[in-house]
């Protein structure tokens, strides 16, 4: 099936809206894909829930190996970054290290990694 990635954020974010878990959208910060889950009454204790979700949604519908990392919360609203295993790594170690999620999209910009690009 050829499935674009703004089709499976609408098909999923109406899954998720159906099921009372929020809204889901999708941000591009250059080449990063970062998803967005706004308003989850399940808050940040849901947010690697989401991360779950996500990742298995596009592994299925891509065949391709990505990862959800959680970027952090800003108010009612989690961001997820979608990478490639080895990218996760190099992000999750910024973030466990003190780097601001922004910095951490510039970091990967200024890599000329594509940040897994588009699954």
């Amino acid at each position: 099936a050829d499935a674009s990635i703004e089709g499976v954020v609408e098909h999923l974010g109406g899954e998720v809206a159906l099921t009372g878990l929020g809204s889901l959208g999708l941000e591009r910060w250059g080449r990063a894909l970062v998803f967005a889950v706004t308003g989850s009454p399940l808050g940040a204790g849901g947010d690697e829930l989401f991360a779950c979700v996500v990742e298995g949604a596009l592994q299925r519908l891509f065949g391709r190996d990505v990862r959800a990392v959680l970027l952090g919360r800003s108010g009612p609203t989690a961001r997820l970054l979608v990478v490639n295993p080895r990218t996760a790594g190099q992000v999750r170690a910024w973030l466990d290290g003190g780097v601001g999620w922004g910095e951490v999209l510039g970091r990967l910009h200024e890599g000329g990694s594509a940040a897994g690009g588009r699954p």
